[in-house]
């Protein structure tokens, strides 16, 4: 009985012993172990490597409150002051939390500079260009984070192109960060001082921004220097209506384009200072290892192969193109066409970023893709004014950029190229000048094929000759196989047909402005009653001339409707090196500044067979005359 009596009293005692365990906290020492976190957490005193502050030390979350919060914000980013802005002394407090218990600590710390641009070449300027006289130089550029696009001082760049634009008439300003050049001065009229007209154009690089401002879209162009070649020969401005628009803000950061200023550079990417600053037909070009000066009408020539051959020739030619360099064509060929693309105005496109996209991984892919979906692209877009004219000048193993073919021609082209193919062995065989007479109806056809600086005296040649045979008193001029050329000549050869001002009429698809010039020849008109024969060949200069006859009424429209093709041409170098050539944003527009893209609707109506035959068209004539 006592052994049992023990064992129950032994029994109540670990019981009792445990029962008063369980009621005894242990003793807490989270604020102790978060003291000894606090106490133990350090922060260099000077920053120049980190992205972000640390979030959390130990088991311990971390807070920040910054008193400079443009250098690291309150998150813990750390936005790394420019160049030109010093090292920054921040102020921290940070907050440790850890289960219920929060401490704070202070700090301060000094944020370093961190340069952006990690490499600067001096590269050779070679001079190409036939229309303009640019001397050889250099020119730094630029390259950021290690990476390939190049980059140049917007005021070094400006004046290596003394020769192609007006160096020495512009005034850079430099102010709080915004870049500033302006272009001013007074058009003299030599005859009549009171037709004086000032001119101001003016562009800023905001550099606070990210932006680019035009006050006119005209600054472009304005800017170029003369081409050698007089095109505008026996030509003078009688008068000029300016219909101004506001100024136009390009938002680079929407393009994935940064101006970058490190020190006392101003920077600006190569490609967007040649887009800005080389004038309406010359422009640089970058490959690496060196820079060449071009013009638009020598790449645009079809004898444009050693040109061709130069540009491509690289220390790269076997490398492929890095991603960088790829996103940063794919922005740029967006930018281009949403603000310097005629075209753009007829049509229901908001940005050509939804034209690009369903094709990216093409234009961020190998060298093949990229380079060949570039020129599908352009054979896509249905203007004859836009085409493909190289890949660049990485690695082109492999690329075949696809040719335009009836495949792949949109509706517009297509109707070009069959007219071209019905008129091939007829009208279009005839050169300009050529005379045929039709001396029982009183008519003569006089053929212009295009407009090259020949074209006005083989014109004015022609209506001498027609003039002597005395029996002449109609003269159709044969525009059915003309496929533009230059307007100043097109412009000479109408000052054969009238005495009264030529009135040009354009439009700017980049910021909505129109104008009209009105312009007088040297030369004396001949007096005969005008026709123009037209068909969907003509393009470009000669449908501009078919319209500038009709609106001031000095000629007959015969014929079928022009294919159109309202826009001058412009050189567009994207950033990987492809070339292509593209509506410019002058359009060319009747009297009530309507754009003529689509062609001037004719007087008299006749099929394509019908334009081919030059009796068939005077004996409409005849008919019209009655």
């Amino acid at each position: 009985m006592k052994k049992i009596l023990l064992l129950v009293v032994s029994l109540t005692l670990v019981f009792t012993l445990i029962a008063c365990n369980r009621d005894v906290e242990p003793e807490d020492r989270s604020l102790e172990t978060l003291e000894n976190w606090v106490a133990g957490f350090t922060l260099p005193t000077q920053i120049s490597d980190l992205e972000t502050l640390p979030s959390n030390y130990e088991e311990a979350s971390i807070t920040w409150v910054s008193s400079e919060e443009s250098v690291i914000e309150n998150t813990g980013v750390i936005n790394y002051p420019r160049t030109y802005e010093g090292s920054v002394d921040v102020n921290l407090t940070a907050t440790f939390t850890y289960n219920e218990h929060v401490l704070t600590k202070d700090f301060t710390v000094t944020v370093e500079v961190k340069p952006l641009v990690t490499n600067i070449r001096e590269i050779p300027f070679e001079n190409l260009a036939n229309e303009y006289i640019v001397e050889a130089g250099e020119l730094e550029i630029f390259y950021l984070n290690n990476e390939a696009i190049p980059y140049v001082n917007i005021e070094s760049f400006i004046q290596l192109l003394a020769g192609a634009i007006v160096v020495d008439e512009l005034d850079i300003l430099v102010e709080d960060n915004v870049v500033t050049i302006v272009y001013e001065g007074t058009y003299e009229d030599e005859d009549d001082p009171e037709n004086n007209e000032d001119y101001y154009y003016i562009l800023t690089a905001d550099f606070n921004h990210n932006t680019v401002t035009v006050n006119r879209f005209g600054f472009f162009s304005a800017i170029s220097e003369s081409t050698q070649t007089d095109f505008g020969m026996n030509l003078y401005t009688i008068d000029y209506i300016y219909n101004a628009t506001d100024p136009v803000v390009f938002e680079l950061s929407n393009y994935g384009m940064e101006l970058v200023r490190e020190y006392d550079d101003y920077l600006m990417p190569f490609h967007l200072a040649n887009l800005f600053f080389t004038g309406s037909m010359f422009d640089v070009y970058y490959n690496h290892d060196k820079i060449y000066g071009i013009d638009t009408y020598q790449i645009y020539s079809s004898n444009n192969t050693s040109v061709v051959n130069k540009l491509q020739n690289s220390a790269l030619n076997t490398e492929d193109i890095p991603m960088e360099l790829k996103e940063l064509t794919y922005n740029y060929l967006a930018f281009t066409f949403d603000h310097f693309f005629g075209i753009k105005i007829a049509t229901d496109i908001e940005s050509y970023y939804d034209v690009l996209e369903p094709n990216r991984d093409d234009y961020l892919g190998t060298n093949k893709q990229h380079y060949e979906q570039i020129g599908r692209f352009t054979n896509r877009l249905d203007d004859l004014h836009t085409s493909h004219i190289m890949s660049g000048y990485y690695n082109l193993s492999g690329v075949i950029v696809p040719s335009l073919s009836f495949a792949t021609m949109g509706p517009r082209t297509r109707d070009f190229y069959n007219a071209y193919t019905l008129l091939g062995s007829g009208n279009c065989s005839f050169q300009t000048g050529r005379v045929r007479y039709f001396e029982d109806q009183g008519i003569a056809v006089v053929t212009v094929s295009g407009f090259t600086t020949a074209t006005p005296d083989a014109f004015k040649n022609a209506l001498i000759a027609i003039e002597e045979k005395g029996t002449i008193d109609t003269v159709v001029i044969d525009l059915s196989c003309n496929t533009g050329g230059i307007i100043g000549t097109m412009l000479q050869t109408i000052g054969f047909m009238t005495d009264e001002p030529i009135a040009y009429h354009s439009l700017n698809a980049g910021d909505a402005s129109s104008s009209s010039t009105y312009i007088g020849t040297e030369n004396e008109a001949f007096d005969f009653e005008w026709y123009v024969l037209v068909s969907p060949v003509t393009y470009s200069a000669g449908n501009l001339m078919t319209s500038i006859v009709k609106d001031m009424g000095i000629a007959t429209v015969i014929g079928n409707q022009p294919s159109g093709g309202a826009s001058s041409i412009t050189t567009n170098i994207l950033p990987s090196g492809a070339i292509i050539i593209m509506s410019s944003p002058l359009v060319l527009a009747n009297q009530s500044y309507e754009s003529i893209e689509f062609g001037v609707p004719v007087d008299i109506q006749m099929d394509n067979a019908d334009i081919n035959n030059h009796l068939t068209v005077v004996n409409r004539i005849v008919q019209n005359q009655g």
